[in-house]
């Protein structure tokens, strides 16, 4: 980072700042959104697959036991929550710089 030098505004200087933190929580939302954008496709395929090994129809399987398309959905779902405070953030903090 540069020195400041004189006659500039700290004004500027808080923007810039703030369009830094801004950037930095953009990064961590396209991130989470690809995470769950991942888990999500996974399902899809994972879906597909569990049908298809048997042979259909609804499987035989005790009350705890979760299909890995269920684990996707969920893991989707979480990586979406973690994501939303992130890009609420990322509206307060643009909003300040304006």
């Amino acid at each position: 980072m540069t020195s400041r030098g004189p006659g500039v505004d700290p004004g500027v200087w808080c923007a810039l700042e703030k369009l830094r933190n801004a950037a930095a929580l953009a990064t961590h939302v396209h991130d989470g959104v690809e995470r769950a954008r991942g888990h999500l496709c996974a399902t899809e395929l994972l879906g597909f697959l569990d049908e298809a090994s048997d042979g259909g129809g609804d499987s035989n399987t005790a009350l705890w036991e979760q299909s890995p398309c269920f684990c996707e959905q969920f893991s989707g779902a979480m990586a979406l929550a973690e994501a939303l405070p992130k890009a609420m953030d990322l509206a307060t903090e643009t909003d300040d710089v304006k």
